[in-house]
């Protein structure tokens, strides 16, 4: 009891929550002039998109707990990183108009939201798990790790800001590629492949 907690081994599960985050609210922080570009929804109308972040938060919280639970590691990491890396893609493909204006340009615009907001979610679960088990429990490594998610908030809303100044709106979800690009490569070099599934307790 009291003893030091060494967070070194629990570096690359904080980067990956970090990188997450950092892509997914480099978009979900400028929602309104992604969706009025790419979507052509302005006003009350973005509300309707917002809430698809919470219908994704919920799947994904869902498939992620159950992935947690199971012991999964690397691979689901590598698979939340590549479903962010698709949303942002559709962003693209939306916000520079290389679909048909109106309906399918909406329906795009909201898928895309939801997978980014379901790949993030379903990270979350899975990176906590890994990181009580690394840690053994320390609640100073869960309090590390919200604030670690919460300045890869930040810089998502840097570098989303910046692209929106610089390069336009599509430039935004552009900017998000490259972060979960990174966060996709670090997690398939530096997090292990599975942990032992998490234990049931007496019912």
């Amino acid at each position: 009891m009291g003893g030091r907690i060494d967070l070194t081994p629990l570096l690359p599960l904080y980067a990956g929550g970090f990188l997450c985050f950092a892509a997914n609210m480099t978009v979900n922080l400028f929602i309104a002039p992604v969706v009025r570009v790419g979507a052509g929804v302005t006003g009350a109308g973005v509300g309707l998109f917002q809430m698809v972040i919470g219908l994704g938060s919920i799947v994904g919280l869902s498939l992620g707990g159950r992935a947690g639970d199971r012991g999964e590691g690397r691979e689901w990491l590598v698979f939340c990183f590549f479903g962010q890396l698709t949303a942002m893609s559709l962003h693209v493909a939306a916000t520079s108009h290389l679909t048909p204006p109106g309906l399918p340009s909406q329906i795009l615009v909201a898928l895309a939201i939801f997978v980014a907001s379901t790949s993030l979610f379903s990270l979350m679960p899975v990176l906590s798990a890994r990181i009580i088990q690394t840690s053994e429990g320390a609640p100073l490594a869960m309090a590390v790790n919200g604030s670690v998610n919460s300045m890869g908030q930040a810089l998502g809303s840097a570098v989303g800001g910046f692209a929106l100044a610089t390069v336009g709106v599509p430039g935004i979800p552009l900017s998000a590629i490259c972060i979960s690009v990174a966060g996709l490569v670090m997690t398939a070099l530096l997090i292990p492949r599975r942990t032992s599934p998490a234990p049931v307790g007496p019912l």
